[in-house]
């Protein structure tokens, strides 16, 4: 039984995957730089097998993998932008207020 949240793909799936984790490696578009061990990892493959199963744009970079861990790291950054602008603020309020 499907997901409630989990929306009907736009396009049906020719090759009849039920899942991201069933593309083959085959079926990954060439590595731009075939030197860089980079695009052998299996972050790397894993982000490009979803690209083909949500049928995203290949040209749009993606920035943050889902995850607990990139979660918390934006989060800290957030948090962190904040305090040094709050921070900012503070010492230009006390130089204009002396």
């Amino acid at each position: 039984m499907r997901a409630l949240s989990a929306a009907p793909a736009a396009k049906p799936n020719p090759h009849g995957w039920k899942s991201w984790k069933e593309i083959p490696d085959s079926a990954l578009p060439a590595c731009p730089d075939p030197t860089n061990p980079l695009y052998e990892l299996e972050q790397y493959k894993n982000i490009q097998k979803k690209r083909i199963w949500y049928q995203m744009n290949p040209h749009i970079p993606i920035y943050f993998r889902e995850g607990a861990k990139d979660k918390a790291l934006v989060s800290l950054y957030v948090v962190m932008l904040f305090s040094l602008l709050s921070y900012e603020y503070y010492l230009i309020i006390t130089k204009v207020a002396v």
